[in-house]
């Protein structure tokens, strides 16, 4: 049976005691790591966006992960490469998050996936991603922890630990994913095909759910919202069903989870994970605002319904044209004139163009899908 270890945090302030106390439940640092290895932290930095907005993992959380592994005896890496294909935007996003200050003042070592190395590897038993390019760093550190931020995401519903994991490969091929296997349920297996190969060096899942992300807008713009839990765990599975379940999901309802399922490789089962802290139902977060699409699903059926889509739309009066949405779009369906313009024709319903504007320039609008 998988453990998971749930705790109630409130404050940002409280995290190093209460993420040690997480540790502890699961049988303490030295059950993880051994004094002496290299430990990759990496955490969820998806884009330049300050702590508050809730997007990506909190400084203060990340440093009091990075202290406990320094103070255990081990050396830290803190490794990230934030979405799209922009160069200089995983800089810019670790700065605007506070996290690059974190380093600087913890003196853990930067690994900016972007400027380093990556190696291709073969993903044994894959479902649609036979081979990827990893960082380097993920390949050559002793063990990883992975410390995602809780949100609502407008392809996968939720993200989390599995869905963190994806940070670790090369920018082109998250794009050729998201382009070659649009479908939800295909980039969903992608996910976790990628998340796999690294499944063995992830010692420890670490979520940062003290302040969270819910609503249509999620991954990078949706509400912030105080959840006030931390989950730890080395499962990142069990630990993702932990989590969407104490926000109201049936883990087993959502993509990654279903697809880590029929491979295998951890536990959705909320009644197969032992529990240990909280209950589950003392940590629960009352009308957790899901994404709309989520409940635009068929019950145990795959796909949409044919109700309605979200569609991408720009919002002139924020767009710098910057470009990003274009260089980042895996489809190409992105021109830019005077302003972006997005041929719908051949729009793929990636979101990355929303996901990834460093002004949140573009909004999710609900389109009525004509039925037969």
């Amino acid at each position: 049976m998988a453990k998971v270890a749930l705790h109630k945090c409130d404050d940002y302030s409280e995290s190093k005691e209460k993420i040690r106390n997480a540790i502890d439940l699961l049988g303490g640092m030295d059950s993880f790591f051994r004094k002496g290895e290299t430990v990759l932290i990496k955490p969820n930095v998806c884009e330049p966006l300050a702590p508050e907005k809730a997007a990506t993992t909190h400084p203060l959380f990340l440093k009091a992960i990075i202290e406990l592994v320094q103070e255990f005896g081990a050396v830290v890496w803190v490794g990230e490469c934030s979405g799209g294909v922009t160069p200089g935007f995983t800089r810019k996003s670790l700065e605007a998050s506070g996290i690059m200050d974190v380093i600087e003042e913890t003196g853990a070592i930067l690994k900016d996936f972007e400027l380093e190395p990556f190696a291709a590897r073969d993903i044994k038993d894959y479902t649609v991603l036979e081979r990827t390019d990893y960082a380097k760093a993920v390949i050559d550190a002793d063990a990883i922890i992975n410390v995602p931020k809780l949100k609502t995401h407008c392809l996968t519903f939720m993200t989390c630990a599995v869905k963190n994991t994806f940070g670790c490969i090369h920018p082109s091929e998250r794009q050729y994913l998201h382009g070659k296997f649009s479908r939800r349920d295909d980039f969903a297996a992608g996910i976790v095909d990628a998340y796999s190969y690294l499944r063995p060096k992830i010692r420890l899942n670490i979520v940062d759910a003290v302040v969270s992300m819910e609503g249509d807008e999620g991954p990078s713009y949706g509400d912030p919202v105080n959840t006030g839990f931390i989950v730890a765990g080395s499962d990142a599975v069990s630990v993702d069903a932990v989590a969407f379940e104490a926000v109201g999901h049936k883990a087993l309802a959502l993509p990654t989870n279903k697809a880590a399922e029929k491979r295998d490789l951890g536990v959705s089962d909320i009644e197969k994970i032992d529990i240990a802290g909280e209950t589950l139902e003392s940590i629960k977060v009352p009308g957790f605002k899901k994404s709309s699409l989520f409940d635009n699903i068929k019950s145990g059926e795959k796909g949409f319904r044919t109700e309605f889509i979200f569609e991408p739309r720009l919002v002139e009066d924020k767009c710098t044209k910057c470009g990003n949405c274009v260089s980042n779009c895996p489809v190409g369906a992105i021109s830019i004139n005077r302003y972006p313009k997005i041929d719908y024709t051949k729009c793929i319903h990636c979101y990355c163009c929303h996901e990834l504007c460093p002004e949140g320039a573009y909004t999710l609008v609900k389109k009525d899908i004509k039925k037969d």
